[in-house]
């Protein structure tokens, strides 16, 4: 006998239940038999009473918790639906028995008088049927109360339902709102940019253009002024080809085409002063 309380490990407890099944877990598995404190503290020595049951206790419920699944809200709904079934048909009975003691004790009782002879009895009666009748008018009061009540209830619920449903629609409504100014302040300023990549392009396409012209008028002049240099060339001396500067054609060439090519550009006047100096 464990006269210390020492605690008895699991493994030993194990071992003891393989060594009665000779060690063959298969057998250790199908076994059928049922447990309990006695039979555990009998087959382990040394095992308290104690620590057998809750061993048992601990392994049941470690059983259950493997092998059947939690409780979810979803079930409660069959259970609570039989649960309302079942209210309903009592309350329908109760309705019922209700209006059969009505109809049978509101039924006129012939000959009252002349079964009750002894004033004291007759007193007794008339209480007793004063109480029938004040029991009667308190249950018809109850269960016209109970009626209200469960109307006023089913409106309580309808009007919270109501109420409910308003608060999400405006709440759902409120978030819709601030999406799409949202996403229209988003638009709004995408076209802005969209507009002013357009009118920078614009400006670019413009610039270009006039660079281009601007080009091609200087690539005239230069060929005529080049063409009447060697015009020049051809007809005059040796010494006036030495003497010959090139600001006089190109001036010239500005001078008497100035109707033809146009008024010369910036670039044009900054090398014609660069050629004369």
């Amino acid at each position: 006998m464990n006269r210390r309380k020492e605690r008895v490990q699991l493994k030993e407890i194990w071992n003891a239940f393989a060594e009665e099944a000779v060690w063959n877990r298969k057998v250790m598995c199908q076994s059928d038999r049922l447990l309990n404190s006695h039979f555990l503290v009998e087959l382990i020595p040394g095992l308290p009473p104690s620590q057998a049951e809750r061993t048992l206790h601990n392994s049941w419920a470690q059983h259950l918790q493997e092998t059947e699944a939690p409780f979810a809200v979803s079930e409660a709904h069959e259970s609570l639906a039989d649960l309302e079934s079942s209210t309903r048909c009592i309350r329908s009975g109760l309705y019922y028995a209700f209006d059969v003691v009505h109809y049978f004790d509101s039924r006129p009782v012939p000959g009252t008088n002349d079964l009750v002879t002894d004033t004291q009895e007759k007193a007794i009666f008339k209480l007793a049927m004063n109480e029938a009748i004040e029991e009667e008018e308190e249950l018809a009061a109850f269960t016209e109360r109970a009626r209200r009540e469960e109307k006023d209830s089913e409106r309580t619920v309808v009007a919270f339902v109501e109420d409910q449903t308003a608060r999400l629609s405006s709440e759902a409504a409120e978030t819709l709102a601030q999406a799409l100014q949202s996403l229209e302040k988003r638009q709004i300023h995408i076209e802005q940019r969209e507009d002013a990549m357009t009118d920078a392009v614009r400006q670019m396409h413009a610039r270009l253009l006039q660079l281009r012209s601007d080009a091609a008028i200087a690539t005239r002049r230069l060929e005529k002024a080049l063409y009447i240099r060697e015009q020049r060339n051809k007809g005059s001396s040796a010494w006036r080809k030495r003497k010959a500067p090139v600001s006089v054609m190109i001036a010239s060439s500005f001078g008497s085409d100035q109707s033809e090519f146009g008024a010369p550009t910036m670039e044009l006047e900054k090398l014609r002063l660069s050629t004369t100096t």
